[in-house]
């Protein structure tokens, strides 16, 4: 399955922007299945 992710607020280390930095980082690490975009 291809899985994109609204990387708008990575720029920001705190709020919903570290969560969607952990979240990048802990995909790519556990999930070998799916194809992710980040945009």
């Amino acid at each position: 399955m291809k899985i994109g992710i609204d990387a708008r607020m990575l720029s920001s280390n705190f709020g919903i922007g570290r969560y969607v930095q952990q979240l990048v980082l802990h995909l790519q690490k556990i999930d070998k299945e799916n194809q992710y975009l980040i945009f």
